[in-house]
C-alpha cells in the first residue's frame, strides 16, 4: 500500500487554479483527503516473479564468480572480477529494496533456520563479558527517560499482503535467506 497522490494542495482547495492566495497554503491536517494504491493479486505476483528471475541470475552469477566457475577468472589485479562483483552486488541491492515492502518483518526471526549448529560466526574464548561492556551495559540502565519510548501516532488501515502459506511468501522469503548466506560467502571470500 502506497499512497498516489504527492499534491501540495488538496483537489477541492484549487479547483479553480492555483492562485496568490495559494502561497504558503498549509491544508488542515485533520480534514485530509490520500488517494492510496493498494496492489492487487496479479500486481504482486507479477512483482514476485521479476525479483525472482532477476534475483536467482544475480545470486547465481555470484555463486559462480566465488566459487570459481564464472567465465570472468581472478588473476592478479582482479579488477575485472572485483567491477563483475560490484556490479551484481548492486543489483542484489536494488532489487532487493525494490520488493521490500513484501517482506515479513516477523519472517527472519522465525525459528527453524539452518544454520548448521552454530549461532553466529563469533568464535567467544570464554562466556563473559570485557570490562568495558559490563560498564556500558550499566550506564545504559541509568537513563530511564520517557523520551525513548516508541509511540505510536497515526494507524492506517494497511496491512501485510500476504499470508505465511503463500507460495509468493515462501518465495521471496527464501530467496532472501539465501541472499543472505550468499552474501556471507562473499564476505568470507
Amino acid at each position: 500500500t502506497y499512497t498516489l497522490d504527492f499534491g501540495l494542495f488538496e483537489h477541492e482547495d484549487i479547483k479553480d487554479g492555483i492562485k496568490i492566495e495559494h502561497w504558503g497554503y498549509r491544508p488542515d491536517p485533520r480534514n485530509l483527503n490520500i488517494n492510496w494504491h493498494i496492489p492487487n493479486r496479479e500486481e504482486i505476483e507479477f512483482a514476485v516473479a521479476l525479483f525472482q528471475s532477476q534475483a536467482e541470475s544475480a545470486l547465481s552469477q555470484l555463486t559462480a564468480l566465488t566459487d570459481g566457475t564464472s567465465s570472468v577468472k581472478r588473476d592478479g589485479s582482479g579488477k575485472e572480477w572485483s567491477d563483475e562483483v560490484t556490479r551484481k552486488l548492486v543489483l542484489l541491492r536494488l532489487i532487493i529494496s525494490g520488493i521490500s515492502v513484501l517482506f515479513d518483518p516477523k519472517a527472519a526471526s522465525k525459528a527453524g533456520d539452518d544454520t548448521n549448529g552454530s549461532a553466529s560466526d563469533v568464535e567467544m574464548t570464554n562466556g563473559h563479558a570485557t570490562e568495558e561492556e559490563d560498564q556500558d551495559n550499566n550506564d545504559s540502565s541509568l537513563d530511564s527517560s520517557d523520551e525513548e519510548a516508541v509511540r505510536e501516532t497515526f494507524t492506517y488501515p494497511t496491512g501485510y499482503s500476504l499470508t505465511e502459506d503463500d507460495p509468493l511468501y515462501h518465495t521471496i522469503h527464501d530467496i532472501r535467506k539465501r541472499a543472505g548466506f550468499i552474501l556471507h560467502d562473499i564476505l568470507v571470500h
